[in-house]
């Protein structure tokens, strides 16, 4: 037990420090808002797709696709759809507006994924591990921006902001596109399958370079957080957000983890699953809810909330996981 606490421990706990270091530096005035809007768009546009080709373009082609790989991915897709109809389903009873049910819904099933997992599957299993949350990033990023705008537009305030569904799937199709993170992804693929087909690299200086870039996105993106952090945002009205990071930070990877357990997951496909399903909601959820018609009051509640509890939440899971010896 004692190890499973350590290794738990040494998993979480620098991502803990690294808000927290966020938070000291805002409290005294070192760094503020402007720092966040810039460190998150260095870190979204440059430093994680550089994560992504420093990762992927090394790995063997056929590795990236191997049974395992798709099976993660086939296991994300069909888990999220289910549990994205099941909360809109949920949703339609529980609560009295459309606002506030996209606000829950996009919550519940929408994770900072990039963020979040990558540093944490690192921690966990080295280069192994960030590969591996890579590998999953496609289908994380097009299937969370497809059902935060189905959503929207089935929870839409009134008939007049509800779009068709040619509207829906053009907009997926024009973010995912245009997405820097799934452009990484296909040059790294690129890169992975000269390097497997025909022995041509990248050469070391570029490589190197590109590795110092990606080194940036951890540290940055986890110090933004900190800086970002308002308690302010959690003094009323709880009750919503309270139920939907219970759902997002225990019931999701809960259930999910049981799932995958007893369809013989095990190692690192399984703390995937956990990643993927467990972590805090997206930042970008909040700025989607205030452009389309959401409860942005609300949906800042959850970010924080789930933000926060995760780092509990996902202490447990690793430690049970460990203990039991699932990973």
């Amino acid at each position: 037990m004692l190890n499973s606490f350590i290794y738990s421990f040494n998993s979480v706990m620098p991502l803990v420090l690294l808000v927290v270091c966020g938070m000291f530096l805002k409290k005294i005035k070192f760094l503020d808002g402007r720092f966040c809007d810039i460190a998150d768009k260095l870190v979204f546009n440059v430093a994680l797709p550089m994560e992504s080709v420093k990762s992927l373009s090394q790995e063997d082609f056929g590795v990236i696709f191997s049974s395992e790989n798709l099976r993660v991915n086939l296991f994300f897709f069909v888990g999220i759809v289910v549990a994205f109809v099941i909360l809109c389903v949920c949703v339609v009873y529980g609560l009295k507006s459309n606002p506030q049910r996209s606000v829950f819904v996009q919550g519940a099933v929408r994770g900072n994924y990039a963020i979040f997992a990558l540093p944490l599957a690192g921690n966990m299993f080295s280069d192994a591990g960030t590969r591996a949350a890579i590998m999953l990033l496609p289908v994380v990023i097009i299937m969370y921006n497809f059902l935060a705008v189905i959503a929207f537009s089935i929870f839409a305030p009134s008939d007049d902001e509800k779009k068709t569904v040619g509207q829906i799937i053009w907009r997926i199709a024009k973010s995912t596109v245009k997405n820097p993170l799934i452009v990484s992804i296909l040059v790294a693929l690129a890169l992975s399958f000269l390097r497997s087909e025909t022995g041509v690299e990248m050469p070391e200086f570029m490589m190197s370079t590109v590795g110092k870039i990606a080194a940036l996105a951890v540290p940055l993106s986890l110090i933004s957080i900190g800086v970002s952090f308002n308690p302010a945002t959690l003094k009323n009205g709880l009750g919503i957000a309270i139920c939907c990071g219970i759902v997002k930070n225990i019931a999701l990877p809960a259930v999910a983890l049981t799932v995958g357990i007893l369809m013989g997951f095990r190692g690192i496909p399984l703390t995937m699953i956990l990643l993927s399903f467990g972590g805090p909601t997206a930042v970008s959820s909040y700025i989607m809810a205030k452009n389309m018609h959401g409860d942005g009051e609300l949906a800042s509640k959850i970010l924080v909330l789930t933000t926060i509890c995760s780092l509990g939440t996902m202490f447990m899971f690793i430690f049970l996981l460990k203990h039991f010896a699932f990973i």
